[in-house]
């Protein structure tokens, strides 16, 4: 529920400004934004939550019990992941910031 009402919240942060900007980027993003919402009220059941995280940082547990609904696998970095991870040469030269 958390991490679905704080992407929520995020992506609402700059939701006057995108408007503004680009009014059919800013509708497309309000409809993912109240998706989020729905989702974390409990509404819109079921859903899947993917975490796809190449960089291996990212953790879910359940809360209390365990839950035979969380399903948790590894994989192999691929080669794009490792360029883009800066593990390896290629690709795009990296971006100063």
């Amino acid at each position: 529920e958390a991490v679905l009402s704080r992407a929520a919240d995020e992506l609402a942060a700059l939701q006057p400004q995108r408007l503004a900007a680009d009014l059919d980027v800013g509708r497309k993003v309000q409809v993912v934004i109240d998706a989020l919402r729905d989702r974390a009220a409990g509404e819109d059941f079921p859903f899947d939550v993917i975490v796809d995280d190449p960089a291996g940082n990212s953790f879910v547990q359940p809360l209390g019990e365990p839950d035979e609904r969380l399903d948790v696998s590894t994989y192999e970095r691929t080669d794009a992941d490792l360029v883009a991870l800066g593990f390896r040469p290629g690709g795009a030269a990296p971006v100063d910031g």
